[in-house]
């Protein structure tokens, strides 16, 4: 059975949809879809304008010259540009998903692991998950942002707050990611693994080059959900007296008793959150279309089997690459000294199974 799927996602039937619904195509949907957004957009409009208090809701919360100043900035009145604060809460969130990304690989790491050596570290990163995934992230920014200054560990208590910021974010979400990519190293077939194993590699090159590309392409849509959710969660730290957008839109709102800078501040994370959501579901939707074998995604050449011929006779010998396959479509190139050969996806296979089981060499070089 071929492993090509060649249906696109747009000319899947929508099996969840009731009769009347999937008769609603072409024209029909088209106009569907207008007219309920019009109805949609229109109640939200009535209900602003035409609400006792609409006149004070759109006057407290929409007051573009209140939130332009909010946005500026004014010093003589105390308030803090939206503008300058908002790359507080950009730098606090890269460097945490920076953090959070290495701290979280190696804790899933670590909890896979069955060495006996790393019990102790894995009894101890096992209460770490389980702790910091019920502690709310209020409480353990104010525990870091209080209690390490008290400490008076010289050089580490005399951090700004905006660094105890980032450490309590990486403390929370590194215990969420840890399980988000364990399960995606979990979701690998085992037969990858001991395809890899036959074919040599060691357990650091397989969840290199095997695991790691499968499991990262598995867990995209719940790290993405994470990181918008770390991206927001940057505002709390404002409770340590950090200056970020959040709490410039506070004080503006305190100062001009007016709320339209915190509705700018609400616009800044809406985009932000709306523009990676879009940019990651994008690059998600090209790679899923170019690969049309989901074990298939990002393996390398060297775990693919050649099969070629020899100099003196015709006898297959198989060889593997040494260079990554940087197309995948539906026939991969592996390059070795001596050949050039080309091999469909659904020949791959069956050739994996014989090398696992040991009927075919799993290191013959076509040049020796």
């Amino acid at each position: 059975m071929s492993l090509d799927t060649d249906a696109s996602s747009s000319n899947t039937p929508n099996l969840f949809g009731s009769r009347r619904s999937r008769l609603f195509v072409g024209r029909r949907g088209l106009a569907a879809s207008s007219i309920s957004t019009v109805l949609l957009v229109g109640a939200i409009v009535l209900i602003l304008f035409v609400a006792p208090g609409g006149a004070v809701f759109r006057y407290y919360f929409f007051n573009f010259h209140d939130m332009r100043i909010a946005w500026d900035g004014h010093s003589s009145q105390g308030i803090s540009a939206l503008s300058r604060s908002l790359f507080t809460n950009v730098w606090m969130f890269l460097v945490s998903e920076v953090l959070v990304l290495f701290f979280g690989l190696t804790i899933a790491w670590v909890r896979i692991s069955h060495t006996p050596v790393l019990f102790p570290v894995r009894t101890l990163v096992t209460v770490y998950t389980d702790v910091f995934r019920g502690v709310p992230l209020l409480i353990v920014v104010y525990l870091v942002g209080d209690g390490v200054p008290a400490l008076k560990l010289g050089f580490v208590s005399n951090q700004s707050p905006a660094i105890y910021g980032v450490v309590a974010l990486t403390l929370t979400y590194s215990a969420y990611v840890s399980e988000v990519l364990r399960a995606g190293i979990n979701s690998v077939p085992h037969g990858q693994l001991l395809a890899a194993r036959s074919l040599g590699l060691t357990p650091t090159s397989t969840m290199r080059r095997v695991v790691l590309p499968q499991a990262v392409r598995t867990v995209i849509p719940p790290l993405l959900n994470d990181f918008v959710s770390l991206q927001k969660d940057t505002a709390l730290v404002s409770v340590l007296g950090v200056i970020e957008i959040a709490n410039a839109g506070q004080i503006s709102a305190s100062t001009l008793f007016n709320g339209s800078g915190l509705v700018a501040a609400a616009l800044f994370f809406s985009e932000a959150a709306t523009s990676g959501g879009i940019y990651f579901s994008s690059c998600l939707a090209r790679t899923s279309s170019a690969t049309k074998a989901p074990w298939a995604f990002m393996v390398p050449c060297a775990m693919i089997p050649c099969p070629s011929r020899n100099r003196s006779g015709n006898t297959p010998v198989y060889s593997t690459g040494t260079s990554w396959a940087k197309s995948l479509s539906t026939k991969r190139t592996c390059k070795s000294p001596g050949f050039r050969s080309t091999l469909p996806l659904t020949t791959i296979p069956p050739m994996r199974n014989r090398f696992a089981a040991g009927a075919l060499p799993a290191t013959t070089w076509l040049g020796s």
